[in-house]
């Protein structure tokens, strides 16, 4: 994701980029999400920030997987897994000050067939509610990607000193 912001930087695209709470450099406790409608409020507020320093400019959105980018140029919105969810989300609810989208595998539901069981689920819903800022975070370490894939991608996440090791928190 950093290399296409740095590309698109050099090609004097407008970017402007922000951690929701929770994530990369803000404040809160990692990976504790509160409330799924205060993240796209977020989004929410920074595209009004952007619009207001650019109003005429088109905005477009670069969802990463917890990062959001807001492009001022012609390009369309690209976002994957968390902020493909999000901005799904924010585009359902009012997508008037976006000017196109492109959605790449959004986080929107885990596929029948790797659900945990039913009472791995609600012990997982039972220890939220009781120990909600434990960290708990499964993986699934990469299976059903490439060797070569699970390589380069454990090696960015080694290589980013933002990226949350769950085993660290406990």
């Amino acid at each position: 994701m950093l290399q296409l912001v740095h590309t698109l930087l050099e090609e004097n695209y407008i970017v402007y980029a922000f951690d929701h709470e929770g994530f990369g450099r803000s404040s809160g406790l990692h990976a504790l999400i509160h409330s799924h409608e205060s993240l796209v409020d977020d989004i929410d507020q920074h595209i009004k920030a952007v619009h207001a320093n650019f109003p005429t400019k088109k905005r477009f959105v670069l969802g990463g997987y917890t990062h959001i980018y807001i492009l001022l140029a012609l390009m369309p919105r690209c976002c994957s897994s968390l902020g493909g969810a999000l901005t799904l989300h924010r585009l359902l609810r009012d997508s008037s000050d976006i000017d196109g989208a492109i959605i790449q595998c959004p986080a929107l539901e885990i596929h029948a067939t790797r659900q945990p069981p039913a009472i791995v689920q609600a012990i997982g819903h039972a220890v939220a509610y009781v120990a909600p800022f434990l960290a708990v975070m499964p993986s699934n370490g990469g299976k059903g990607s490439s060797e070569c894939v699970r390589a380069t991608v454990q090696k960015a996440k080694l290589q980013d000193p933002l990226y949350l090791n769950p085993r660290s928190i406990l």
